[in-house]
């Protein structure tokens, strides 16, 4: 189980004004660039992209040791839904006795954790993280 030394809440409203980019039509490649990707995609919108349901999304900061095995780093922001049902392989929050963990859900949980007192509070669909600071 991998724990959550800090989980803080990010402040999201979903009736705020949205934020859109300009995104590039095709692919990101390792070798010389075609010129004629040179043109642009419809806008991309950050929140309508990762977000489907905006009353039962939260932003939570992770402050944990990084966790390779999920690509999780200390500081990458989690979109947690509340309302998304967890999956086996999926990442959730767990609150197991007032404390919430970061977990990766393998399918029946009872049989591997010790207590009674936890649940799921939500399941990760996202993630987000500057690669330059």
């Amino acid at each position: 189980m991998f724990c959550m030394n800090t989980l803080t809440q990010i402040p999201f409203d979903p009736n705020s004004p949205t934020h859109c980019y300009q995104m590039l039509m095709g692919r990101v490649t390792a070798g010389f660039p075609s010129p004629a990707a040179d043109w642009l995609d419809e806008p991309l919108n950050v929140v309508d992209y990762l977000i489907e349901h905006p009353s039962s999304t939260f932003f939570m900061s992770y402050t944990g040791k990084p966790i390779q095995k999920v690509m999780v780093n200390t500081g990458d922001i989690l979109v947690v839904d509340k309302s998304v049902l967890p999956r086996t392989g999926t990442l959730v929050v767990l609150c197991q006795e007032g404390e919430m963990k970061l977990r990766l859900w393998q399918g029946d949980e009872n049989a591997t954790l010790e207590t009674e007192d936890w649940y799921v509070w939500g399941s990760v669909i996202g993630l987000a993280r500057k690669l330059v600071k």
